[in-house]
């Protein structure tokens, strides 16, 4: 019988005992501030830095062109005019939109062949089916084309210019005179690259203003709105 007792006694003291303590929880993430290495979009870094440059499109990490630089932007816009053939000033005349640059260029400007049919999420597909836009003196030609990256462009007497002319501009009555704006992508891959590009860029400037005539304005710098 004192067994029995003895026995009961222990079940109970088990059976009462306190559940063992949880687990202690896992100490708390901590996120420290962005790294000098962290890809963050240009227009999203600020004034943080990658790779020891600031972002921004403009300086000050802004994303809004300075006064002087967006008057300059204006004054060029507003000298665009419709011009004939020769590039004389005419009521008749064109102004050509034109894309210089390689493959991604022109599968965003009209298509991978760089020739129509335009695939309709590119630039020239939405601005097809934009009835905002001048279709009575803009004209928006693809002079890009698959290969023909920046050290394509640093020569006036390069292979591209010449196709532009023949291939692109003349087929549709039109000369690199008329040719008053342009719109150039090169892609690259850190900073050190940048600024590589920006030397070659440089060329391609002198270069396309030496094939086409001066450039009037990138659209880039326009005021965001419809397109005319």
């Amino acid at each position: 019988m004192r067994a029995k007792i003895l026995l009961g006694a222990v079940a109970a003291t088990v059976a009462c005992a306190a559940p063992p303590p949880p687990p202690p929880p896992p100490p708390p993430v901590v996120v420290g501030p962005p790294t000098d290495t962290v890809r963050v979009p240009l227009n999203d870094l600020s004034t943080n830095t990658y790779f020891g440059h600031p972002g921004g499109l403009y300086p000050g990490g802004s994303n809004v062109p300075p006064p002087v630089q967006d008057s300059a932007a204006r004054s060029r816009r507003n000298a665009i005019k419709a011009l004939d053939v020769n590039g004389d000033e005419s009521p008749f005349g064109k102004y050509v939109l034109l894309s210089i640059g390689m493959g991604n260029t022109t599968e965003e400007w009209c298509s991978k062949g760089s020739g129509p049919p335009c695939t309709a999420w590119s630039f020239m597909g939405r601005a097809a089916l934009d009835p905002t836009v001048n279709r009575y003196s803009l004209v928006i030609v693809n002079g890009a084309a698959d290969g023909q990256d920046a050290p394509s462009w640093t020569l006036p007497t390069s292979p591209s210019y010449e196709r532009i002319k023949i291939a692109r501009l003349a087929p549709l009555g039109l000369s690199e005179n008329q040719v008053e704006m342009r719109n150039f992508q090169g892609i690259y891959l850190s900073p050190q690259q940048a600024k590589a590009l920006v030397a070659i860029l440089q060329q391609n400037v002198t270069s396309y203003e030496n094939a086409f005539g001066e450039i009037k304005l990138d659209p880039r710098m326009a005021t965001p709105g419809q397109i005319n």
